[in-house]
């Protein structure tokens, strides 16, 4: 046993240098195996954390894109009531209706009439209802498609900003939550100051309550400078004069250009430097900044509300985006969209069924004829309908599917280093 003992004491002497430099290396791998192996493990859970968080991000946002949704169809119902009473086309018909059949009364007691617009009605002629029948058919359905246009962009806005803001509260108090306990003092700090950024449910229905603007008092300002360039385009073609397909969408296209203060429109509703990234509708779609407090005291209904920083912050980014170039150029999309859609819902109107495929109903690629202005006109005054009913409604699932409305609301929604 011995001898084995100095033998082992011998080759240790003897190779001391090798031994030194063999357990070192083998130590410093194992050492290195050591911190690679935490490394990985810790980047690891550094992946598996982001991948939950871009997944919450994700479930928030779309959950927000369905909010918008019905929030907007929500409204609908109330605009097609203003549009209809203000534009009251039906009245105008029923008058014409009783100037050519006795039988056909007005009843001034019927409280959907307005007394007041049918005692001015029965001033006018039959010429001169069938003019005001034929101008207010064509304004109040192209102003309806800028409404709903309006409308939609501007609470897609609304809550993806407030998402926002109510996402970055929820990840501050996570952490705050997470934090040593032993750091009190830090921690209520901290939770002082982060509060400042959070949105309470208070400030968050005044500011979803500026979409009064629009509802009840922007639209008419949009509708009437419709109007203006209607009468320009449509008021000289006589109502016993013909018109083609083509030259419906010429007009359409017209006025589109008139009120929209541009030279040409957009050939492609996807490509961004085609778009009109100055069209600049904000002032039909929130009041002047000057009249805030006056806004949300006709809406709450108490004229001592008072507009505090945080909203008043709010309501200045959302004055931003709405001036910016990338709204203009989402609006200018939508637009383009929408009203590709409306042209395809008024062309059955013009299709020629004598030189149609009779095995096919689609009318997309069907061939069309003239018709008369006056034969136009009743499905000009129902075509309004399209754009407000339908359960989805095509025009807000044409906004929701927008890709530059996607791209846009996905930006305003994570734009977290603003905050």
């Amino acid at each position: 046993m011995s001898d084995f003992l100095e033998t082992i004491k011998s080759f240790v002497q003897n190779n001391r240098k090798k031994i030194i430099m063999t357990t070192g290396i083998f130590g410093g791998v194992y050492l290195i195996g050591r911190f690679a192996k935490g490394k990985l493990v810790e980047l690891q859970q550094t992946m598996a954390l982001d991948q939950i968080t871009r997944e919450n991000i994700k479930k928030r946002y779309q959950r927000n894109q369905f909010d918008c949704l019905t929030t907007t169809a929500n409204f609908l119902p109330i605009l097609l009531e203003e549009i209809s009473s203000t534009y009251n086309v039906e009245i105008i018909t029923a008058r014409l209706q009783h100037t050519k059949n006795t039988s056909a009364q007005i009843n001034p007691e019927d409280p959907e009439q307005d007394l007041e617009q049918i005692q001015r009605l029965e001033k006018k002629t039959k010429r001169e209802l069938w003019e005001e029948l034929k101008i207010m058919s064509f304004t109040r359905l192209i102003a309806s498609v800028y409404i709903i246009n309006l409308i939609s962009l501007f609470t897609y806005l609304q809550i993806n900003l407030i998402g926002r803001y109510v996402y970055i509260d929820s990840v501050i108090t996570l952490n705050h939550n997470k934090t040593d306990n032993n750091n009190n003092s830090i921690k209520e700090k901290s939770l002082s100051d982060d509060s400042a950024q959070g949105l309470s449910t208070e400030i968050q229905a005044k500011y979803l309550a500026f979409s009064y603007y629009l509802i009840h008092v922007g639209w008419k300002k949009l509708a009437e400078r419709v109007r203006t360039e209607t009468e320009k385009e449509i008021g000289p073609l006589l109502l016993n004069g013909k018109i083609t397909f083509e030259d419906l969408i010429e007009i359409f296209n017209k006025i589109r250009m008139n009120v929209e203060e541009t030279t040409s429109l957009p050939t492609k509703s996807n490509i961004y430097k085609d778009l009109n990234k100055d069209l600049n509708m904000t002032h039909y779609i929130i009041n002047n900044e000057k009249y805030d407090s006056e806004v949300l005291s006709t809406v709450t209904n108490n004229p001592k509300v008072k507009i505090d920083d945080k909203l008043k912050n709010l309501l200045n980014e959302t004055r931003d985006i709405l001036e910016s170039e990338d709204f203009s150029a989402v609006l200018s999309s939508c637009l383009n969209d929408s009203f590709e859609s409306l042209f395809m819902i008024l062309k059955p109107t013009f299709v020629d069924t004598q030189n149609m495929d009779t095995d096919s109903a689609d009318t997309t690629n069907a061939p069309t004829k003239e018709i008369l202005l006056a034969q136009m006109l009743p499905f000009i005054t129902k075509s309004l309908y399209s754009v407000f009913y339908g359960v989805p409604n095509p025009f807000l699932e044409i906004i929701k599917d927008n890709m530059m409305q996607q791209r846009f609301s996905a930006i305003i929604y994570s734009s977290f280093e603003n905050n």
